[in-house]
């Protein structure tokens, strides 16, 4: 399974303008590519007014082929127009690689992603540290998470997600986390595996 991610940041005072843009982008993507296309806003970690877009697929090429189809159609050319007015930046674009998934993860309201990059020469201890923590962490809250990996973007970045319908289901899964012994020890085992910088981040779904 691959995601394609897209990343914007809205000019100060534009953020709703920023979220609505996005929005429409989506539905658009959704409507002409038949791959589901999901907008998202950040509610903490991030600067206001970041906004994601994202799609996934078994299918590289099936990628290709609809952000290719996307570049061709009139209302998406209209809507990247406007983005020059609306975004303070040219968008971040993202590939991932799902590395592992619980069983019966799915996207809902809200999401939580924690993102670090491996640092050089501990490729292979942090992705065997990560795996063995995705398992941990959803054995503790019981709530099924999703461990990615980039193939285009920062090299060597890995996104733990997990998904709830509220944001006190994230509150009370980060505390039962934060009480386990073995979740804290095995945060202290980070030591060499990542470059400084590691952060996380909530985001809410645009319906």
């Amino acid at each position: 399974m691959h995601i394609f991610a897209v990343q914007t940041q809205s000019k100060p005072g534009r953020a709703l303008e920023g979220a609505a843009l996005a929005k429409s982008i989506a539905e658009l993507g959704t409507k002409e590519t038949g791959i589901e296309t999901l907008a998202w806003r950040a509610v903490a970690g991030l600067p206001m007014g970041t906004c994601a877009l994202t799609g996934r697929s078994e299918d590289l090429d099936e990628l290709n082929d609809a952000t290719t189809k996307l570049m061709t159609i009139p209302e998406f050319a209209k809507l990247q127009k406007a983005s020059a007015d609306v975004l303070a930046e040219p968008a971040i674009t993202a590939l991932n690689q799902v590395v592992a998934a619980g069983e019966g993860y799915v996207l809902k309201k809200f999401t939580e992603v924690t993102r670090a990059t491996i640092a050089v020469g501990q490729f292979s201890a942090a992705m065997a540290w990560s795996t063995d923590m995705l398992q941990h962490y959803q054995s503790v809250t019981g709530i099924p998470a999703m461990l990615t990996l980039s193939s285009a973007g920062a090299f060597g970045e890995v996104r733990f997600t997990f998904s709830t319908d509220t944001l006190g289901e994230i509150a009370a899964a980060n505390e039962k986390a934060a009480e386990d012994p073995g979740y804290v020890s095995r945060l202290d085992q980070t030591g060499g595996l990542f470059n400084p910088g590691a952060e996380t981040y909530i985001a809410r779904r645009l319906d």
